[in-house]
């Protein structure tokens, strides 16, 4: 049986189940009302024959017919094995909420995406993006000399990777939900924050750096510095993805991804579109703590970044 994914939409709200794809069979083993009783009873808990048959106030032989044929269809299937008065007796439970027939073959061909709103990426990005809506301010540094060391950010071509990551988890465009460093108030601020930029190109970045468990250490040419582990990061290459309360306002959070260099950004988006669940797993050092230093790493000598590594 093939599985799927169907949406339900009310209003500016969705939710998304795993379907379970039937054939034309499977759909007929649902058109008795006894199907549906029996579905409705699995669904509050797995049961063996027996106790959808007393529940029902239905013949045992009978709900054990049907069962049959829905475990045939892929609608319930065996989840346990009980012992009862010297049998053994089938423990049956509903493989999903939604079942669905497909009539005719015209479907368009594409990468899966839609699965991300079940996954772990969807969790992590809690509150950022709450119910498919933007719940955020992103910060980026400004391109043009500012701040306490006259920098420049030349990281915006990165930036692109990161925004259509996120939009597979928003079910609406928002327009203006970038700013740039520079122009930034105090009270957008106590908002979820994405801070994207390191400590020398953005102001935002500079004055959250301090309060980090993984800091950029200026005294150290801007090196990655580890208040976890002790090390030291300083390869071109190293980024910091950092996730934590917001130091502005306590009740809410700052997700903070940066490189030592602005081309390191690279690596942290990368790392954070390809594997997520590394990073929602935290520290290797303290679990507790989401904060990761990745480093690029060029594998064939071209002199482009193809692969990742987590350092901590």
């Amino acid at each position: 049986m093939m599985k799927g994914s169907f949406v339900e939409k009310e209003g500016e709200t969705q939710k998304v189940y795993d379907a379970r794809l039937v054939g034309a069979a499977g759909m007929k083993s649902l058109g008795s009302p006894l199907a549906g009783r029996i579905i409705s009873e699995l669904a509050r808990q797995p049961q063996c024959a027996m106790d959808v048959a007393r529940s029902l106030k239905e013949n045992e032989q009978k709900i054990y017919y049907y069962l049959r044929g829905l475990e045939k269809a892929g609608i319930v299937e065996k989840s346990a094995e009980e012992q009862r008065y010297g049998m053994v007796a089938k423990i049956f439970c509903v493989v999903s909420p939604v079942v669905a027939a497909k009539l005719y073959e015209g479907g368009e061909t594409t990468k899966e995406v839609r699965p991300l709103l079940r996954s772990r990426a969807t969790e992590f990005m809690k509150p950022f993006i709450q119910n498919g809506k933007f719940n955020a301010k992103m910060i980026v540094g400004n391109s043009h000399p500012h701040g306490n060391y006259g920098a420049t950010a030349r990281d915006a071509v990165y930036i692109p990777d990161f925004a259509m990551f996120m939009g597979t988890m928003m079910n609406e465009f928002i327009p203006d939900i970038c700013k740039i460093d520079t122009e930034v108030k105090e009270e957008d601020l106590k908002n979820n924050l994405i801070v994207i930029g390191n400590p020398k190109i953005n102001v935002i970045a500079e004055r959250i750096n301090s309060n980090m468990p993984i800091y950029f250490n200026k005294e150290k040419q801007w090196a990655i510095e580890s208040s976890i582990s002790g090390k030291t990061y300083d390869y071109d290459n190293d980024s910091l993805i950092l996730k934590t309360k917001n130091p502005f306002d306590e009740k809410r959070e700052i997700l903070f991804i940066a490189g030592i260099r602005s081309s390191a950004l690279r690596v942290a988006i990368k790392a954070f579109i390809v594997d997520i669940e590394e990073i929602a797993a935290g520290n290797v050092h303290n679990r507790s703590v989401i904060a990761k230093v990745v480093t690029g790493i060029d594998k064939n000598g071209d002199g482009i970044i193809d692969d990742i590594k987590f350092l901590e």
